[in-house]
């Protein structure tokens, strides 16, 4: 985790305790997001992808170093997500994001980043919030366990 803020926003009271500690050897790592889910049948949790996420700026970089090496060592995909308000200047109603299901007020910009060797050669899509969302209903969907626990469930059930 970086030392100094690039915003004055503060993180948390222990990323901002550990900020604090005066040696350069203390490193940390705030990974942004785990996205999982949970089999029906066994009640396994699944970690479809771990992210890097920050607002767009105007710029398409960020240090993925650490991300992508954690997600190697799960043998999880990893992406980087920049996010951005589609309007400024209107905030979603709560019964519209009720009605809809997610805020429809959000953009993003996403790269896969797992594969990569460098920070760079990141190959962003461009997503509405519903194409996002869509993304993350397809993961659940598609996704088929592969416990010892379901594979016995399966055979019993055929």
């Amino acid at each position: 985790m970086a030392r100094n803020l690039f915003y004055s926003k503060s993180t948390g009271m222990y990323n901002d305790w550990h900020r604090n500690i005066q040696d350069d050897t203390f490193k940390q790592l705030d990974i942004d997001v785990v996205e999982y889910s949970e089999c029906k049948r066994c009640k396994k949790k699944h970690i479809h992808f771990i992210a890097e996420t920050a607002y767009f700026k105007g710029n398409l970089y960020k240090n993925t170093e650490l991300t992508r090496m954690t997600s190697q060592m799960m043998g999880v995909t990893a992406y980087l997500i920049f996010y951005q308000p589609v309007n400024t200047n209107i905030k979603t109603a709560e019964d519209k994001i009720m009605e809809l299901g997610y805020d429809p007020n959000l953009s993003f910009y996403i790269a896969k980043i797992d594969h990569l060797k460098s920070n760079y050669g990141y190959k962003f899509k461009e997503f509405s919030s519903y194409e996002w969302v869509m993304f993350l209903k397809d993961l659940r969907t598609y996704y088929k366990c592969s416990s010892l626990e379901c594979k016995k469930v399966c055979k019993h059930v055929k």
